[in-house]
């Protein structure tokens, strides 16, 4: 009976629209979305469409999940995407505002194509714009009554604050089937936009939190390390870092500063570094697979992550890499924004500091630097923590349960 119930599941599909997405095995692009499907395949069928990119293949199955990547442009020049998302691409470089038109088009073309040949259940689109308003229009065009689950993860809530923007989100918010948002703080901010109560799920992403993000009783900590680990965006707050780090340096000069990860900002914050003089003692490490991370979470004295709110309103809407390091039992210095307060709490499992406070960072650091019972307390607290709500285990579950109920819920109307 039980072996009957799984194959029924088996047979429904759901197809997932993202435009973060890994490009290749064992690439160095975030796996969220990717860990997300190949779970929810253990009881659907699970097809991703995503954007090309140089180097990628059209068409390829990762474990058990189907891969269909669109092309936009000619291949070369398919840079609108990844390696920091959308929104950094354009910053880093106007002219592929020129790519959205067309990013657009293929995108809702191919979902166009996919919805005539082949039957959903449902959809998942990753971030309302523009995943979210391209699905619902698809759905609405060929007038198929498949529900469009969204899926934020807190740029494309927080940072589209244009008018045009702002109207497109109040249109997909209003006629998605459900929003599923990864903190607290979004789901707030939902509720002030006057978005339905019975429409909002918090569902924050995964972390596997067992047999990758764990501690490693082998590895020795490094106690005279700090890091950062993440993309070099704005938002991330890295140049607070590299300031408070030139500050720390005077009082200690065998003090070393690893930068985990890339993104547009990583010229400049080169710079900044060779500016402010500490060039000697911070070493850019570049992209590290998840596979390698958990070495370096292993052996840093402290993670410090200084994220900031940004002008254009952007900011973290949870912050993966928080609970990668709490993981691993990291002793964490934050942010104190609302969405890290998912995951921290200040004395508890970390150390919180105002946004952009150079001076608080720079003192929360030395702290925890000379009170090793304090890191180690609160890296065992914090690994505790986030093993009781954000192991992939249970937020797979999560995210079946929601998208279950809601196919039934369909299903049982149309019937």
């Amino acid at each position: 009976m039980v072996n009957g119930q799984s194959s029924a599941r088996r047979e429904t599909s759901i197809l997932v629209l993202t435009s973060t997405f890994p490009r290749w095995q064992d690439d160095t692009e975030p796996g969220f979305v990717y860990q997300l499907c190949q779970r929810l395949s253990d009881s659907h069928n699970i097809k991703v469409l995503a954007p090309h990119c140089p180097g990628a293949k059209r068409k390829e199955v990762m474990g058990d999940v189907e891969i269909i990547r669109y092309r936009y442009f000619l291949e070369k020049y398919q840079t609108l995407t990844y390696a920091g998302g959308i929104l950094a691409k354009i910053k880093e470089n106007h002219m592929r505002m020129l790519l959205v038109p067309l990013f657009l088009l293929s995108q809702f073309l191919h979902l166009l194509i996919l919805l005539r040949k082949e039957r959903y259940a449902a959809i998942h689109a990753h971030w309302l714009i523009p995943q979210g308003f391209v699905a619902i229009l698809a759905t609405l065009l060929t007038r198929k009554s498949i529900p469009v689950i969204c899926i934020s993860h807190g740029g494309d809530l927080y940072a589209l604050q244009g008018a045009i923007f702002r109207l497109c989100k109040s249109w997909v918010l209003r006629r998605c089937t459900a929003i599923c948002v990864v903190s607290h703080s979004m789901a707030d901010y939902l509720r002030q936009l006057g978005v339905q109560e019975d429409k909002i799920h918090i569902a924050p992403m995964g972390v596997d939190l067992t047999t990758v993000f764990a501690p490693d009783e082998k590895a020795v900590r490094d106690k005279n390390s700090i890091m950062f680990v993440g993309r070099l965006v704005e938002k991330k707050g890295v140049n607070y870092l590299l300031q408070a780090f030139r500050e720390i340096l005077k009082n200690n000069r065998s003090l070393k500063l690893l930068i985990i990860g890339d993104g547009p900002d990583k010229k400049l914050l080169i710079e900044l570094a060779k500016l402010l003089e500490i060039d000697d003692h911070t070493t850019f490490v570049g992209a590290v697979s998840s596979e390698n991370l958990p070495y370096y979470y292993c052996t840093a004295g402290i993670l410090v992550f200084p994220f900031i709110k940004t002008d254009t309103g952007d900011q973290e809407g949870l912050g993966l890499v928080l609970i990668e390091a709490l993981g691993c039992r990291c002793a964490v210095i934050a942010s104190d924004l609302p969405a890290v307060k998912d995951v921290m709490m200040d004395g508890e499992t970390g150390l919180l500091v105002m946004p952009g406070d150079i001076r608080e960072l720079t003192a929360k650091i030395e702290y925890l630097l000379s009170h090793s019972d304090l890191a180690e307390r609160i890296g065992r607290k914090g690994r505790e923590f986030v093993m009781t709500k954000f192991d992939w285990s249970i937020v797979s579950e999560r995210y079946k349960t929601i998208t279950d109920n809601i196919i039934n819920q369909v299903t049982s109307y149309n019937c």
